[in-house]
């Protein structure tokens, strides 16, 4: 067994663990900078109306008189699925009626089917030979770096659809093009 191989074969992991990293980041972030966005967006779109505007548990809400709109995420609420998604809102809008009107915001890659699940695994290589991980690795290495190029270059659009069945996982068997390229538009698709 060659102690050049052993030490390249580390310095590799070391690499994978580093790029791997640098994902995580970069998708928690552009997740973050979208629920942002879309709080900002969703802030906008009540400012010029009657409705006031307030914030709890990382939930925004939209009140006027007896009607409630509250506005969550996927990241905040466990009991939303984000699916094939990328990251799903909700909106439920309370009338004063017995069940409230539920919307599903999905966000992913603009004007496509949901297509930004993480793709990758960090591969674990224990039965093969030094030469084989070491060229499974540099491999593994080169999908995430590329991977990682093209999801910073990804502009993030936006679906909706209403929620009318007792499941809260409607958009686990139904795929939807996202059509509106900011959130804004989303909720005007709702409220016109």
């Amino acid at each position: 067994m060659e102690l050049a191989k052993l030490t390249k074969l580390s310095d590799l992991k070391k690499k994978q663990a580093t790029i791997t990293s640098n994902w995580e980041q970069a998708w928690g972030e552009k997740k973050k900078r979208t629920i942002e966005e879309s709080h900002q967006e969703f802030k906008d779109f009540f400012a010029p109306t009657k409705f006031s505007i307030s914030s709890f548990e990382d939930k925004l809400k939209a009140t006027y008189n007896s009607i409630t709109i509250i506005l969550s995420n996927s990241e905040i609420d466990s009991t939303l699925k984000s699916g094939s998604y990328y990251l799903i809102f909700e909106l439920a809008i309370d009338i004063d009626e017995p069940e409230k009107i539920i919307y599903k915001i999905p966000a992913d890659k603009y004007n496509q089917q949901p297509s930004l699940k993480r793709k990758f695994r960090v591969r674990q290589y224990h039965s093969q030979s030094i030469n084989e991980k070491i060229d499974k690795i540099e491999q593994s290495i080169s999908e995430i770096k590329s991977m990682l190029l093209e999801f910073k270059e990804v502009r993030i659009g936006f679906g909706v659809i209403k929620d009318d069945t007792p499941s809260k996982n409607i958009l686990e068997n139904k795929q939807i093009t996202l059509d509106y390229s900011n959130f804004k538009d989303a909720l005007a698709n709702i409220f016109t």
